[in-house]
């Protein structure tokens, strides 16, 4: 993330424009990724996004092991939380029971 200040913008929605402009820091943040992964194989990836469902961050990780999760699981655990909130229901089951 530190390489995020020297990423060059394209005045374009080109990706093969931004690519080629910033080549070298996303091969550096591949490197970064994989030696990240190499050594964390416990770790636990939670990305966020919903489409694609399995994210090439995602798919790095499990290339090593590494637990994934997709922003599926987030969405439904804030659902959870805020029908909860809003009908004053504490029983995370009575809530997906009433959610099905």
């Amino acid at each position: 993330l530190s390489n995020l200040k020297n990423i060059k913008k394209t005045k374009n929605k080109n990706d093969h424009n931004f690519i080629k402009l910033n080549l070298k820091l996303i091969n550096k943040n591949l490197l970064t990724t994989i030696k990240f992964f190499r050594n964390n194989t416990s770790a636990k990836v939670f990305d966020i996004v919903y489409n694609p469902n399995e994210t090439i961050l995602m798919k790095s990780s499990k290339l090593f092991y590494n637990n994934t999760i997709n922003g599926d699981k987030m969405n439904l655990a804030q659902a959870i939380k805020a029908f909860g909130i809003v009908n004053k229901i504490k029983s995370k089951q009575k809530i997906l029971n009433i959610m099905r």
